[in-house]
């Protein structure tokens, strides 16, 4: 048995292959034994790409157009999509979500191999950031587009120079902004800093003359990206809305640390502190070297955290995203000495021990807030098809810094967009469900972008009896006056219902609404035509 053990640990071709095998299933464990995936942003996603791969169902087609594809954001989009060809749209989103969990380990896997010209086992223990708090939010098109990034520039720095490799750079922008524009931007921030790097080295040996001509031609890719996406995608006509940056100094750090946690505190305690110990034992023992390229584009990216904002393009959390793309480079620019058995064979053991710990504490939350969570959505299987949901909610928005009790309820589990799960259960028109035309693909048909409007992209916040019964007056008046076009089988979905029962009068609702279920954490009502 020990012989079969250190085989191995010995880090063989052969026991490689196994070992990645391990780690890769335990990660994927929590989705192999989910059927719903418990991050904030999934259900829209997947009703996204539910209603997309049956955009030619009447019901769908009548509040539902196809918009362009050439939007910063289309990652999940150009994978799940296709892919519901061959299997249902939610196992396609199911399949998505783990492909770009895998695709962080396996981007840094090829980045590492890249800067240090060897397969070691340290970039293993990346499997510490993957369950982050940028994917717990259901950032999916970044998460996936992060790990390409990374696979990408580490492709690009195994290149030799040539045209062919400015052509990799071109075309690995113009698909990188396609899958998320942010994560264009640490594929361009990794190989900027790395050719700025080589032009410092060079400058002594060949010039300042031939040193800056390289550095503008590794730019000119670049800018033909850019150049690109502001000429075709109406995302561009968009780019200077919304910059905004922090309020407070601490936003950025604090922010920076909840990125990369679990939302589990003694796993997230266990986790970084035994990688901590780790990586100061193989310092202190003069075990581990550095890569110069990969630690320079490391202080480039911490840089460009300090200085983005946190908002641009209507898009939220950009500088707070850069928080696992940092962590993940830093396990990149970092290597164990070959030579070292007792080290390389320690970073196997604690990188199982890390994902073994992952799989079981983050597959049980999982099984718990999937049972909660579909207690809940049930209800939808009350409405009916072609039906209209409008969705408020009682509880708290989900935020990324969970430092108080009720943010940290708001993720036990994240129910802030379960109002969207309603299309699993047939085709429902759920205004809530978010939909852009600079952002997503899918946009709302012109005769009801009134009743989107009117909901938004968020569920109406409810914290009182009296703000409900505003709410279902505003959507009875739109439907008596006209404003909006006919809509038959109309619900009202609150979460959090028990939190403002007690101030609010269902006897209020008589001769005009009824209710259809009455829960201890929801309400369905059910407005009269």
């Amino acid at each position: 048995m020990n012989i079969v053990i250190k085989k191995i640990l010995d880090w063989n071709s052969v026991s490689r292959i196994l070992i990645i095998f391990i780690i890769s299933l335990l990660i994927l464990s929590p989705f192999i034994f989910n059927r719903l995936i418990p991050l904030n942003d999934y259900p829209f996603h997947l009703a996204r790409i539910v209603i997309l791969s049956n955009l030619n169902d009447p019901i769908y087609t009548q509040f539902y157009k196809l918009g362009s594809y050439l939007l910063p954001n289309m990652a999940m989009d150009f994978i799940a999509v296709p892919m519901s060809f061959f299997v249902d749209a939610e196992t396609a989103s199911r399949i998505f979500v783990m492909l770009s969990i895998l695709g962080m380990m396996f981007g840094t896997m090829t980045l590492h191999w890249a800067a240090h010209k060897r397969f070691s086992p340290w970039p293993l223990v990346s499997v510490v950031f993957l369950f982050n708090g940028i994917f717990r939010y259901g950032f999916l098109n970044y998460i996936f587009g992060m790990g390409v990034a990374f696979f990408a520039a580490g492709i690009w720095l195994r290149m030799k120079p040539s045209y062919f490799k400015l052509f990799f750079i071109l075309f690995s922008s113009v698909f990188l902004i396609l899958l998320h524009f942010s994560t264009f931007g640490i594929f361009a921030a990794i190989v900027g800093s790395i050719e700025i790097y080589n032009s410092y080295n060079s400058w002594s040996i060949k010039g300042a003359k031939h040193s800056l001509l390289q550095l503008l031609i590794s730019a000119i890719p670049f800018l033909i990206a850019i150049s690109l996406f502001i000429l075709f995608s109406p995302t561009a006509e968009v780019a200077s809305q919304g910059l905004r940056y922090p309020d407070y100094l601490g936003a950025k750090p604090y922010g920076a640390l909840y990125s990369i946690l679990t939302g589990i505190k003694w796993l997230d305690y266990a986790l970084l502190i035994g990688l901590s110990l780790f990586s100061i034992f193989l310092f202190l023992t003069n075990r581990i070297k550095f890569s110069g390229h990969l630690l320079f584009a490391l202080l480039m990216m911490i840089l460009l955290f300090i200085i983005l904002p946190s908002s641009i393009m209507g898009s939220s959390f950009v500088y707070v995203r850069l928080g696992p793309a940092i962590a993940l480079l830093w396990i990149a620019s970092i290597d164990i000495k070959a030579n070292d058995l007792f080290a390389n064979r320690l970073a196997i053991i604690l990188s199982v021990l890390f994902a073994l710990m992952i799989s079981l504490a983050i597959t049980f939350q999982w099984l718990d807030f999937s049972k909660k969570t579909l207690n809940i959505i049930n209800v939808f299987d009350k409405t009916e098809m072609g039906a209209t949901i409008f969705c408020a909610t009682a509880q708290p928005y989900t935020r990324l810094i969970a430092d108080t009790p009720d943010r940290k309820y708001a993720w036990n589990p994240p129910l802030k967009h379960a109002c969207s799960y309603a299309v699993l259960y047939g085709p429902r028109f759920v205004p809530m469900t978010f939909v852009d035309l600079t952002k997503q693909p899918l946009n709302v048909s012109n005769n009801y972008l009134n009743v989107k409007d009117f909901q938004g992209d968020n569920p109406r916040k409810t914290f009182t009896g009296k703000q409900l019964e505003t709410f279902l007056l505003e959507i009875r008046n739109h439907l008596k006056n006209g404003d909006w076009p006919a809509l038959e089988n109309v619900y009202v979905f609150v979460m959090g219902f028990d939190r403002i029962k007690h101030s609010f009068d269902i006897s209020k609702l008589n001769g005009w609404a009824h209710v259809v279920e009455l829960n201890d954490d929801h309400i369905l009502i059910k407005l009269k035509s």
